[in-house]
């Protein structure tokens, strides 16, 4: 796990296809849920972690202690003062995670072969006509498919800016 992690911050996508295809099929997990799941979590791990990681070592450690001294436990500590701190950290890291995998094709095409499985952009790309390709019916969908990510980002704009620049500063 720990080789997949790292080689998925250092190589492209398609370098690791066929190891994860070959994963997949020896899981057992070809044409399932799974099969993207997995992938999609193993993937975007390290970026994950790399923001939270600063999130968390940017809140200072007199605010953790000061609730210990108060009677909180590592748990309320935890669940209390440094989760609340940290959202807009996990926010970003989540944000970033379901844009990747929102537009995600490579591993659509080739993990799930079943129609009924594919993902949004995959079904976009393999709906065609019998005699013509139809253009009018594929730009609803496309823009069926922005309109998501469209709207979370103009939500939460600023939790996006404020998290991606807070977790850049050294404490």
């Amino acid at each position: 796990m720990l080789t997949a992690i790292i080689a998925s911050s250092m190589f492209p996508l398609v370098t690791l296809l066929v190891p994860i295809f070959e994963t997949m099929r020896a899981l057992g997990w070809l044409n399932r849920y799974m099969a993207l799941v997995f992938p999609y979590v193993v993937l975007n791990l390290p970026v994950c972690t790399l923001i939270l990681v600063s999130f968390f070592q940017s809140i200072p450690r007199d605010l953790e202690n000061a609730a210990m001294i108060d009677g909180c436990t590592r748990f309320e500590t935890l669940w209390r003062v440094v989760l609340p701190l940290s959202a807009p950290g996990v926010f970003t890291a989540s944000f970033l995670a379901f844009a990747n995998a929102w537009d995600e094709f490579l591993l659509a095409l080739s993990l799930n072969s079943s129609a009924a499985m594919c993902t949004l952009p995959l079904g976009i790309t393999l709906y065609q006509g019998e005699f013509t390709f139809p253009w009018p019916i594929i730009s609803v969908a496309l823009v069926a498919a922005i309109v998501p990510v469209a709207v979370v980002i103009a939500i939460f704009r600023d939790r996006v800016v404020g998290g991606l620049t807070a977790s850049g500063l050294k404490g």
